[in-house]
């Protein structure tokens, strides 16, 4: 992956990274970011060209892993079946109801956001 100033890169643990820069005069970390952290507080972290954090120590919580992608808002109605199954999300109830199949054990609202990859 190559990492750009000005884009922003999902670490492993689903937090935001700001690159602020890519060109710091250190040898060994010059990519700079801006880590969005516990109740939306950034701190300052660098990182070595490739992204992995302190590498020397394995797989790390803050490892740039993926550009970023907003996470897409969902909402709609889902019917649930046994056995931990359940239906696409519809729009408006009375979808959810004429696409039931026999068994359905309930109908119920859901809202969330689709998880990042």
């Amino acid at each position: 992956m190559q990492i750009e100033a000005g884009k922003t890169y999902r670490t492993r643990n689903g937090s935001k990274a700001r690159i602020l820069a890519t060109d710091i005069n250190n040898a060994h970390y010059p990519v700079c970011a801006a880590v969005t952290e516990v109740f939306g507080n950034e701190s300052v972290r660098i990182y070595p060209a490739d992204g992995r954090y302190f590498s020397i120590c394995g797989e790390s919580t803050f490892d740039l892993v993926s550009e970023w992608r907003e996470p897409v808002k969902v909402s709609g109605w889902v019917n649930v079946y046994a056995g931990d199954r359940t239906s696409s999300i519809w729009d408006v109830r009375a979808e959810a109801d004429a696409h039931a199949f026999e068994g359905r054990l309930a109908c119920v609202y859901v809202e969330g956001t689709e998880e990042t990859p």
